[in-house]
């Protein structure tokens, strides 16, 4: 489709009031053509590393924008750039592209057509949000002062892949990003419903793999051998304890063992164990903490038992900080997209992690949570669920939000008032 054929036309004068009118005033038209291309990327997923097609995809988009991209950004990621038309700062808007290895259970017909692949976690319909919003502000262009950077990523769901590549690319500067805005759809909250936070929102995300050498042996002489199946469960139960008993209660850490592998016989006793798992932190402080202690137990059990380990500890995301003063611009943002009593703020951290925190390294961020859910039962699946879908109303209210913060953003950076 070429998206000129909207031919979104921009308000004659550009403040605050008549922009904020001006964006609600085109959804009604830019709702069929977000639904459609958030469908054809439902039907088209790729996982983390292989989002060629999508790439190509929103380019595609983009040119018919008149908007040069930058494409293989830390593998497939996309880079444009909404140029305004008078000097001012760079707001970045990012969107993650990358589906999940899972098969998709829906009945739909818009299904994934990819055996064991599927947009179980909405990336498919951030980068539509995203592209929306590239479609409402590039009209924009003659009143923005300042430039928008749209960051198309890659790989999110790969812990130290994603947003860590693509700041090593090089994606926050030339020109540099100063504010930065994500989101993320939320089935917990109903489509029109959004949630901001103000300074620490999700934890840390860290993956570990332990290797456990023993000896084996006959099912019917485990004194000849080293049981590894023994020390893993014992080595299961000691790491579980380390978060109630090691760590203090008032800093948050979640230790999972997600997966074992011992063994491929019922009467050989295994020599080899693998067990793989994450951890979650909400201060640097408990993230060096639990490593350390996570080597202390694992030298205790694998020596009372004659076993050996490796630990490959990798150290994932940061903590989501999201910046006091952008998260502000934001709920007023989304107060005039969704109304007031339609904005709430988070009430705890989340245990899960997000790799935008990796741009927030580098630039003040504020991410945030759209509704996805209404009163159909298939909107209520959970993120990473086979049967994950949303309503789809949400997806040019997102394109809006996303759209009035950077215009407000910029607004307010060349010194024009808000209104409240």
């Amino acid at each position: 489709m070429d998206y000129r054929a909207l031919t979104l036309v921009p308000p004659a004068t550009a403040t605050d009031a008549t922009v904020t009118a001006w964006l609600a005033k085109q959804l009604p038209r830019l709702a069929p053509a977000l639904v459609g291309l958030r469908r054809t990327l439902h039907q088209q997923p790729e996982r983390g590393g292989e989002e060629q097609q999508t790439a190509t995809l929103i380019t595609g988009v983009l040119d018919s924008l008149g908007l040069p991209a930058t494409t293989g950004v830390a593998g497939h990621g996309v880079v444009a750039l909404i140029d305004g038309h008078h000097p001012g700062p760079t707001v970045g808007l990012r969107a993650d592209m990358d589906a999940l290895p899972l098969q998709d259970e829906k009945r739909v017909a818009y299904r994934s057509r990819v055996a064991n692949t599927t947009h179980a976690c909405g990336h498919d319909a951030h980068t539509t949000m995203v592209l929306g919003a590239a479609l409402l502000l590039t009209p924009l262009a003659p009143h923005l002062h300042g430039r928008v950077k749209l960051l198309f990523q890659p790989a999110e769901e790969l812990i130290g892949r994603g947003a860590n590549e693509m700041v090593a690319a090089g994606v926050m500067a030339n020109p540099r990003v100063d504010a930065i805005f994500g989101l993320h759809c939320q089935p917990q909250l109903r489509a029109g419903e959004v949630e901001v936070c103000h300074g620490v929102m999700m934890a840390a995300g860290d993956l570990f793999t332990i290797e456990i050498e023993g000896q084996a042996g006959h099912a019917a002489r485990p004194h000849e051998a080293i049981d590894t199946v023994l020390v893993a469960a014992q080595a299961v139960c000691a790491l579980h304890a380390i978060v109630p008993r090691r760590l203090s209660p008032h800093d948050p850490t979640v230790l999972t063992i997600g997966a074992i592998h011992a063994g491929l016989a019922a009467n050989v006793i295994p020599g080899h164990a693998t067990l793989t798992g994450t951890v979650r932190t909400l201060s640097p402080a408990a993230r060096l903490r639990v490593r350390e202690v996570m080597e202390q137990v694992l030298d205790g059990v694998c020596a009372a038992m004659g076993a050996h380990f490796t630990l490959d500890y990798q150290v994932g995301a940061p903590v989501v900080v999201n910046d006091p003063a952008l998260t502000d611009l934001l709920a007023q943002a989304a107060a005039k997209v969704v109304g007031k009593e339609h904005v709430r703020e988070s009430r705890e951290p989340s245990m899960g992690s997000e790799d935008f925190s990796y741009y927030q390294q580098l630039a003040p961020g504020s991410y945030f949570r759209l509704g996805t859910a209404n009163d159909d039962p298939a909107t209520h699946h959970p993120l990473h669920h086979a049967c994950f879908d949303l309503d789809e109303s949400a997806l040019p209210l997102g394109a809006q939000l996303l759209a009035q913060a950077a215009w407000e953003y910029l607004y307010r950076a060349a010194g024009g008032p808000l209104r409240q």
